[in-house]
């Protein structure tokens, strides 16, 4: 009498649910890679996005209403190793903070001096040459090293 098989074998199982395993594993470390390098990317492009913002706002000569009628020099970034803040400096005060930043746990920013003051209508920055700012993923080994000039302009390393 024929028997008819029908079904699998448990080996055959078992090896289909190792190729699963390591196909699966294989994609997940992938993908927490992508997922590292795009955090640190997109901490980069938001820094670059509040520097501009502070930038214009200084180019306009926009004066918050919290300066009064005192004049308005320009806009003081700070750059601390996990945020950023954007505030207003009328005759020499720094105003409240326009703007503020955290960076992504994980990422940190380093830069020397700390502080950069857009001056109002074209006039640049304070800083006396260019700076380079660094954002560090130590999780990943990865950075992104970036130049600000004395114009207030960043670019990529």
């Amino acid at each position: 009498m024929k028997w008819k098989h029908r079904g699998f074998t448990l080996i055959e199982v078992l090896i289909a649910i190792m190729i699963a395993t390591i196909l699966f594993f294989g994609g997940y470390a992938s993908y927490r890679e992508f997922s590292r390098r795009q955090t640190l990317e997109n901490s980069y492009k938001e820094l670059r996005s509040n520097l501009n913002l502070a930038r214009q706002f200084a180019l306009s000569g926009e004066k918050p209403t919290s300066c009064g009628t005192n004049t308005l020099d320009g806009y003081r970034v700070t750059l601390n190793s996990g945020n950023l803040s954007v505030a207003a400096v009328c005759q020499g005060t720094v105003q409240s903070a326009n703007r503020t930043f955290t960076l992504p746990g994980g990422i940190t920013l380093s830069a020397s001096p700390t502080t950069v003051l857009f001056k109002v209508l074209a006039q640049g920055t304070d800083l006396s040459g260019n700076l380079t700012i660094q954002l560090n993923q130590p999780s990943s080994g990865r950075s992104i090293s970036a130049t600000l000039s004395k114009e207030g302009v960043l670019e990529r390393q």
